[in-house]
């Protein structure tokens, strides 16, 4: 399974660890909070639960899961 992040959020919806979401849940709003230099979401994945040094690119990840859009 695949396991993700998101970071630099000013607000994190209403959903908890573990959750499942779909395209219309709403998980949070962008913002600039911790190390960050500008409003933007930082979305991380993973295949496990421990953090790897290994990186997954996100766009080529949703691509190939069938999302389309920006």
């Amino acid at each position: 399974p695949w396991f993700s992040s998101y970071n630099h959020m000013d607000y994190a919806g209403p959903v908890s660890i573990g959750q499942v979401v779909d395209s219309a849940t709403h998980i949070g709003d962008i913002g600039n909070s911790g190390n960050s230099f500008g409003a933007h979401l930082h979305l991380q994945l993973q295949q496990q639960l421990a953090w790897s040094n290994t990186t997954y690119d996100p766009i080529a990840f949703l691509t190939s899961m069938g999302a389309t859009g920006n």
